[in-house]
């Protein structure tokens, strides 16, 4: 579970109290000493209190570019109640929430001739099967219900022309380097390694990942990412705001790494707020390097499965109702 630093509450002259959000859109409040954190510093290893101040919460809200957290949350909670009728909710802290399921297998997508291979997917995360694989915010549930239909009919090229190679080996979580340490969610490539697309899911998250430009990541950023960035982007490193948006520019240097690497950002519609983020880096790249960045919006890729009638239709049917449809509840 990630949780961000996303607003200051209150400053005193020893302590600070911050906003923070995890990966499920849930608001919490931390008390700590003045310095420790700054907006956008993840923080997995605080203590949270109930965030009560609906004030704080609305302000954020306010201004993180229209994402509808509440309008999603009310109707992923409707499709587990309502929907599939499973009253019985998970634990999240000791506490029940009815966005949560009480297993990762329910979860899964059934019953429309796919249940083995999602079933599948997601047993091949691993120990990488993330603990929030259970709620219904989950990017790794997305991504597997998104992808593993995809993967067993050979229909990849659906998500982007960059997909267009035969059999492609398919992986979620995948390591490129162990050296750098960036996973992608979801990773495919030919044969021969020749051709590579790589995705980067998001679906409840307050955005991409940052982090501090302390001195670890400092001494990353010169020994290795800032040579790269030189060779990427057109505009001065003043302007990279490197550290701000650290997750996206990590995953566009594969680009580097590997010459000819896709990298693709797949989310739903309603995530604008996420396309303006990208929109804006895309533009500071060179014009040689941006055919092989992709954003890939997940609603278009199901209407285009569900139009074509496909054997398909009915589970991705299903998917955009579970996902896609948050104003049905």
């Amino acid at each position: 579970m990630d949780y961000t630093i996303v607003s200051i509450i209150a400053e005193g002259g020893k302590n600070t109290r911050f906003l923070v959000q995890n990966s499920d859109g849930e608001y919490f409040s931390i008390k700590v000493p003045t310095g420790r954190y700054q907006i956008g510093d993840l923080a997995s290893e605080a203590y949270y209190e109930p965030c009560v101040n609906d004030r704080w919460i609305n302000t954020t809200k306010a201004s993180n570019g229209g994402y509808p957290r509440s309008r999603m949350m009310r109707h992923l909670k409707w499709y587990k109640q309502e929907y599939l009728h499973d009253n019985v909710n998970g634990l999240y802290q000791n506490t029940p929430h009815s966005h949560i399921f009480d297993s990762p297998e329910k979860n899964l997508i059934k019953g429309y001739g796919y249940d083995d291979c999602v079933l599948q997917n997601m047993q091949s995360l691993g120990d990488e099967l993330r603990s929030d694989f259970t709620h219904l915010t989950s990017s790794q549930a997305f991504a597997v219900n998104f992808f593993a239909p995809l993967i067993e009919e050979g229909k990849l090229n659906l998500l982007d022309p960059c997909f267009v190679f035969p059999s492609p080996n398919c992986y979620f979580e995948k390591i490129c380097l162990e050296k750098e340490q960036t996973q992608f969610d979801f990773f495919a490539e030919d044969k021969e390694g020749n051709r590579i697309c790589s995705v980067e899911v998001k679906y409840s998250e307050s955005g991409f990942g940052s982090t501090i430009g302390d001195t670890k990541h400092l001494d990353k950023f010169l020994n290795d990412y800032e040579k790269k960035m030189e060779i990427l982007t057109k505009v001065p490193q003043d302007e990279w705001q490197f550290f701000e948006y650290y997750q996206v520019w990590r995953n566009l240097l594969y680009t580097i790494r590997k010459p000819g690497q896709h990298i693709c950002f797949l989310f739903p519609r309603f995530r604008e707020d996420l396309n303006k983020t990208l929109e804006k880096i895309f533009a500071k790249c060179k014009e040689e390097y941006r055919p092989f960045f992709h954003v890939i919006i997940a609603d278009d890729v199901v209407e285009k499965i569900i139009k074509n009638n496909s054997t398909m239709k009915p589970y991705y049917e299903e998917f955009k109702i579970k996902y896609l449809d948050i104003d049905r509840a």
